[in-house]
């Protein structure tokens, strides 16, 4: 269990590397903010939908620096001397750092708008859903198609390169648990060895990849029949030309994202302004429709997307997702990392 300040090596995979603050000094500003935010295309989404409708109507500037590092946060608290007003991460901060690192705010908002399985502590603001899914070449199973987690781990009936994500930290242990008959509800807490076992099926057909990067060009190659990715990244690899991949929207690993404020923020209730901004149900229905995240609000239901990709990876048509326990992960965050390099590394 890792406890205290975040442990750089063990979290290398889950942490972004330090960068500075380059985009500017939001204090110069009469109305400002700092965000940090995971950065790329995401980014780029975020500013069309909810960041400069945001500064247009509030006249309030947006300063935003990426990619996310906790690490620098939590030192940047501990110092007294805050610069980053709001960041958009994972839930298991949340949790393992309300109240300290992060401020108490869910008692400025109704959180009843909000999916309940996505308020999973006080700290955090849900923002948006996305998915882990798999996706297979559809120049490749010409046939009968792969369409569960068994059949990813089933090289008999469905033979070819599996790129899997080389890390423990996201979710490889339940997609593989899930395959192997685990039932959603009784994942947790994750059984390593049964896991790894049931890799060790496909060890021989695994090409890794590390980065969103890595996935999208083994994608536009080609170079793999199936893929285990990163729904948003593996998504915009398929709008942008690598349309011989098919998205399996059952079962996929459904995960959120949330809004919090560090503790000390010198722009507080700007901060709090942008997160009922980015929150509001125009908001959220505006970015969902452009890029593939999903809302968390129970009263967004897009019916027209910017294209038909889109329409076909919306986390909202999944079937039997699955969704994460935040709280245990976050718990056993060492654990997941550890046992996967030792296994990885064999």
């Amino acid at each position: 269990m890792i406890t205290g300040k975040v442990k750089q090596g063990a979290m290398a995979a889950v942490l972004a590397a330090a960068l500075p603050l380059v985009a500017g000094e939001a204090t110069a500003q009469n109305r400002a903010l700092v965000l940090m935010s995971s950065g790329g295309v995401l980014l780029d989404a975020q500013k069309k939908a909810f960041i400069e409708p945001f500064e247009e109507a509030t006249g309030i500037r947006v300063v935003t620096v990426a990619p996310v590092d906790f690490g620098k946060i939590q030192t940047q608290v501990e110092v007294g001397r805050v610069e980053i007003d709001v960041v958009e991460w994972a839930p298991e901060f949340a949790i393992r750092f309300c109240g300290t690192v992060l401020e108490k705010i869910t008692d400025e908002f109704d959180m009843s708008v909000f999916d309940p399985k996505y308020v999973s502590n006080e700290c955090g603001i849900p923002q948006a859903t996305f998915t882990h899914p798999f996706f297979y070449n559809k120049n490749v199973f010409t046939g009968d198609v792969p369409s569960t987690w068994a059949d990813f781990f089933d090289t008999e009936k469905f033979p070819g390169k599996r790129a899997v994500w080389n890390s423990g930290y996201g979710t490889n242990f339940e997609k593989a648990l899930i395959a192997d008959g685990v039932a959603a509800e009784d994942l947790y807490p994750l059984d390593f060895e049964r896991a790894l076992a049931k890799f060790d099926g496909i060890k021989d057909d695994i090409i890794y990849w590390n980065t969103a990067a890595q996935l999208v060009q083994l994608m536009q190659e080609g170079s793999v029949d199936l893929v285990a990715g990163w729904g948003p990244a593996a998504t915009q690899a398929i709008i942008n030309g690598a349309d011989a991949y098919v998205p399996v929207m059952n079962q996929p690993i459904m995960i959120y994202n949330q809004l919090m404020i560090p503790t000390g923020a010198p722009n507080r209730e700007e901060a709090l302004e942008f997160i009922r901004f980015v929150t509001s149900q125009e908001s959220q229905l505006g970015h969902v429709s452009t890029y593939p995240q999903g809302p968390t609000r129970k009263d967004v239901n897009p019916t027209e997307f910017a294209n038909e990709t889109l329409k076909q990876n919306y986390p909202g048509s999944a079937t039997n997702a699955v969704d994460l326990d935040p709280s245990w992960r976050w718990q056993h965050i060492g654990e997941m990392g550890d046992a996967w390099v030792n296994w990885s590394t064999q």
